[in-house]
């Protein structure tokens, strides 16, 4: 069979990378955040949908090509197989680019198709099949929806910093930076914990679509038992720190739903004195979204709290140790990296959001 993954913009490596790992099969970038592989079946397609940290939707291909006019995706869309589909159903349209028509355009033109042409019944409201049609400009994808809903979204997360990222995209940081849960990671801009939770879900094995199975589209049509992981609460060496207690209050609530809470070391900390609780050279990873000049922060304390960050880095990490910034000033973390003899090995670039993964280590 045929599959079809979505995931961030530019972070595609990511989800690369869990394909080997959970199916032991490689993917092909079709276009930027759009992956197809081919599973060997629909359950080791479910498995996958539910376990991935990375991805936004998945699901079973059944159209893919590119097309012109109305008329073009018109006629081949209406060359959409239905041969899987067993009952009531819905279609989903997700649109990107300038067209002469409409998301919902499109979901008539299939929508009437598969019931006229084969007599299923449609369910707007809660449909046994969910079709998704997912444009990309001049490429257009139809796929049985296998999630149902965004893959960003995780129940443990009720906490939300205005400036904190999605749970994919702290995934994302942690594959990139290549941290293993052996090693210690360090996030001194917490806010609401995305990145030290998801490090501490990795960790331990514990699904991505855990204690949410109910969600999850395929589970509508296919029998499906949720993978068994044994609740372990092993101290990690995840460290989750923040300078607001707020903040720190929300990544404890956050940790405790996702029943992580004994994994991570929480600590209220200011960023200049991080040296004083940590021993030097003792950290492997620093992966952190910092505090970037806005209305709520002065250029001149941006400034200095990155200055900061980097003279910390340099005194925390260590001879192999790597620092990962997300940002949307690189051209600024740079220079300041390079002041404190850091030198960029990997940059990643979010298409659809204007940000950039650094990734620097430590000149010798």
């Amino acid at each position: 069979m045929n599959a079809l993954a979505t995931c961030i913009q530019g972070l595609e490596e990511a989800t690369l990378q869990e394909l080997e790992t959970h199916l032991h099969l490689p993917g092909r970038v079709s276009t930027p955040g759009v992956i197809l592989f081919s599973p060997s079946t629909p359950e080791s397609l479910s498995l996958f949908t539910y376990t991935s940290r990375s991805i936004l939707g998945a699901g079973e291909l059944l159209n893919h090509f590119t097309f012109t006019t109305l008329e073009d995706l018109t006629t081949r869309i209406k060359q959409t197989s239905s041969t899987i589909i067993q009952g009531t159903f819905a279609v989903r349209c997700q649109r990107t680019g300038s067209h002469d028509f409409t998301s919902q355009d499109a979901e008539k033109i299939l929508g009437e198709h598969l019931h006229l042409t084969y007599h299923l019944s449609v369910n707007l409201t809660s449909p046994q099949y969910l079709i998704a049609i997912l444009i990309r400009n001049n490429q257009c994808y139809v796929f049985l929806d296998y999630a149902g809903f965004n893959l960003h979204k995780r129940d443990y997360r009720i906490k939300a910093h205005p400036k904190s990222i999605p749970p994919t995209l702290a995934y994302c940081l942690l594959a990139l930076s290549a941290w293993k849960p052996s090693q210690s990671l360090l996030d001194p801009f917490s806010r609401s914990g995305e990145l030290c939770v998801e490090a501490a879900l990795t960790a331990l094995g514990i699904p991505a679509g855990s204690h949410q199975e109910h969600k999850f589209q395929f589970t509508r049509f296919l029998s499906f038992t949720p993978p068994w992981h044994k609740s372990v609460q092993k101290k990690l060496s995840v460290f989750c720190v923040d300078p607001l207690y707020a903040n720190l209050r929300d990544c404890q609530i956050n940790a405790k739903l996702a029943g992580v809470e004994k994994a991570i070391t929480f600590s209220r900390t200011d960023l200049d004195w991080l040296d004083t609780k940590f021993p030097e050279h003792s950290i492997d990873k620093i992966i952190t979204h910092p505090p970037e000049h806005s209305g709520a922060l002065t250029e001149k304390k941006a400034q200095e709290l990155s200055n900061q960050l980097f003279y910390q880095a340099a005194y925390l990490l260590n001879d192999k140790g790597t620092i990962t910034i997300l940002t949307k000033k690189p051209e600024f973390f740079q220079k300041i990296a390079a002041a404190y003899t850091f030198t960029l090995i990997k940059a990643y670039t979010l298409t659809s959001q204007g940000s950039k993964i650094l990734i620097f280590k430590k000149t010798p």
